[in-house]
Order: structure tokens, then C-alpha cells, then sequence
């Protein structure tokens, strides 16, 4: 609640917690083992990044997709 104070059990069990959660050591992609907390979250970062990224495309990928599309939603329409 906001404006109360933990108490000694509160506070202790948070810290250790927090120490039993942390991440002291990542493999990269390469295999090499990371134990810096700041390589930690650029590996995390880089495979967030890589996994959840925009994703390229060309101008051409579009109009491919779309040529496929309109001819599914044109036959399993409610209409027909």
C-alpha cells in the first residue's frame, strides 16, 4: 500500500529474491559466455531486437501477398 513501510520480513525477502532471479551469466550466439551485466542485456537486447523486430520486405512482397488474399476472402465470403 502506498505510504507503508515494509517490515523486516518484507525487506529481506524481497532482497533475497532479487538475488535468486538475477542473471549472472548468458551463452551469446557465438557460445562464448558472457558474466558483465552490461554484455547480459545487450545479448537480450540483440535477440529481442532479432526475434521481434520489424521485418524487411521489398515492394513487390506486397502485392504478391495480396493477390493471394483477395481470392480467400472473395470465396469464404457470407455473401456468397
Amino acid at each position: 500500500m502506498d505510504g507503508e513501510e515494509l517490515s523486516l520480513y518484507h525487506l529481506l525477502k524481497t532482497l533475497r529474491r532479487r538475488d535468486t532471479r538475477a542473471i549472472l551469466q548468458v551463452q551469446d550466439s557465438l557460445g562464448n559466455i558472457v558474466t558483465r551485466p552490461q554484455d547480459i542485456s545487450n545479448i537480450f537486447l540483440q535477440y529481442l531486437r532479432q526475434n521481434f523486430g520489424p521485418i524487411d520486405m521489398d515492394g513487390d512482397s506486397f502485392h504478391r501477398l495480396q493477390d493471394h488474399v483477395q481470392p480467400l476472402i472473395f470465396w469464404n465470403s457470407p455473401l456468397l
